[in-house]
């Protein structure tokens, strides 16, 4: 929602007395008297928002692997418009955080607070605010409050144990599954480690995805797609996707899940054993489905161009090329290398080989 609750009153009061006095035919004797009052006043009210307009969207209690002191917060706007968080609160029930935010959130967009003054917390990405007193690890009920001190949502509010997240060894975030849905345990997730967003401050893959789609999220659509190269015969996909979330523009969590470079047997099923067989698989961490239009595959060596995609790849789903469409050779000697790339042409994902033996796969451990 978009506050434009702002009154302003103008009372405007002007009497004016003018009176004429002639006492004798031959003098003249006019007392002018104007008085003008004219007053004006401005009350402007503090905007007030719903719930679930602003969630916390995502709690790393535990820190992370490079310091356990390394602790933060996401918040997610649910609306349309940008928000003013300047005299919203977010606060412990122990008053222990008690963070008084100040800054935009941006429309449908994330706030990223980290406990820290040095913005190393998560490294790679710039937070948006710091805070400095430590999240319990248990018993730490969070309240998000607007600046007319409305309860807009809270984290873990029945105040027991943290309902999702780890601590060491692997220090996963706590995410919200649904963000139009109120706090409740059910409604947290432990990051699955696989869809990752972030470095910590010592540049490790941080379990979690600040600034980033959680994933927990809840998908749209339920596509049962699944292909899986097996011997010979071409996957045939056994339905096609509805539906297709896409909520940000280059997703995180589709990577290379496995490919041939030297082909010995009929795997396009054209019924000719050569290079047009070669194949390279995707797979999609992710708990929703991805329309991977302009993405593109490419290898290093070859000297091809990319193949741009034009497909959807399903939650959990798997995506198979082959060479006879895309183009893209795979070197059987030397070294190459397989790479997923973003519509920017950065690189979603890349795996280096030499060589390659008849009809044996790289695949993804």
């Amino acid at each position: 929602m978009t506050p434009t609750d702002t009154a302003t009153h103008t009372p405007t009061h002007t009497p004016t007395d003018t009176a004429t006095h002639t006492p004798t035919p031959t003098s003249t004797h006019t007392p002018t008297n104007t008085a003008t009052n004219t007053a004006t006043s401005t009350n402007t009210s503090i905007p007030s928002y719903s719930p679930l307009d602003v969630v916390i969207n995502e709690v790393a209690w535990g820190g992370t692997t490079a310091s356990t002191a390394d602790e933060w917060i996401e918040l997610y706007n649910n609306t349309s418009a940008a928000i003013d968080l300047t005299g919203w609160t977010l606060k412990a029930s122990d008053d222990v955080p008690n963070i008084t935010l100040t800054g935009t959130i941006p429309a449908n967009g994330y706030f990223l607070l980290e406990r820290s003054t040095d913005d190393l917390t998560v490294s790679d990405i710039s937070a948006d605010q710091f805070f400095t007193n430590a999240i319990e690890n248990s018993n730490e009920p969070l309240t998000l409050r607007d600046a007319a001190s409305n309860v807009i949502d809270t984290a873990n509010g029945n105040g027991g144990a943290w309902p999702a997240g780890t601590a060491s060894p692997t220090f996963c975030t706590m995410e919200r599954i649904n963000s139009l849905s109120a706090d409740s345990d059910s409604n947290w997730q432990t990051n699955d480690n696989l869809t990752r967003n972030g470095l910590d401050a010592s540049n490790n893959p941080i379990c979690g995805t600040p600034k980033n789609l959680n994933s927990a999220s809840v998908p749209t659509a339920t596509p049962t797609l699944t292909l899986t190269p097996t011997t010979g015969a071409s996957p045939t996909p056994s339905n096609t996707p509805t539906a297709t979330l896409t909520s940000t523009p280059f997703p995180v969590g589709i990577v290379i899940n496995e490919f041939l470079p030297d082909p010995a047997r009929d795997w396009n099923g054209d019924t000719s054993i050569n290079s047009d067989d070669e194949w390279i698989e995707l797979y999609n961490n992710n708990a929703f489905s991805v329309d991977l239009s302009g993405w593109k595959l490419d290898d290093v060596s070859g000297g091809t161009s990319p193949y741009v995609i034009n497909a959807t790849i399903p939650a959990h789903g798997y995506l198979i090329f082959y060479r006879a469409d895309t183009k893209v050779g795979l070197n059987d000697s030397g070294t190459d290398e397989a790479r997923l790339l973003y519509p920017d042409d950065s690189t979603a994902d890349s795996y280096s080989y030499s060589n390659a033996d008849d009809d044996e796969s790289y695949s993804r451990n």
